[in-house]
């Protein structure tokens, strides 16, 4: 999110060229709605706020949409990508319901196989 796309290009490209097989990649990243202002969530717009008048802008965002295809497209393999709503099913529950993950993050796994 704080780095530029060819910033991302270059570490992707590293990773896969350079790891074990079956090696894994976990990282959380935002969407272009949220670099653009215009993903209607306040946390959204705060975060938004904050990095611009920080050292570290967001200047890299990726749609939930393409994720899968912008990985493979660099090397990796079985991608999934989970966001807000499954962590709000699968972990707020019981005594911990009604609370929130943000929704202006996704987590991405995707894998190296050789």
């Amino acid at each position: 999110m704080y780095v530029d796309t060819d910033t991302v290009d270059q570490t992707l490209f590293f990773i896969a060229n350079n790891v074990g097989n079956s090696s894994s990649l976990i990282f959380d990243y935002t969407y272009p709605e949220v670099l653009a202002g215009t993903f209607e969530r306040k946390e959204a717009k705060e975060w938004l706020k904050i990095a611009q008048k920080s050292d570290e802008s967001l200047v890299f965002g990726i749609s939930r949409e393409t994720i899968e295809k912008f990985l493979t497209e660099r090397g990796f393999s079985n991608v999934v990508s989970v966001s807000a709503e499954y962590f709000n099913t699968s972990y707020f529950t019981g005594i911990n319901q009604g609370r929130e993950s943000t929704p202006v993050l996704s987590i991405a796994h995707a894998q190296i196989v050789f």
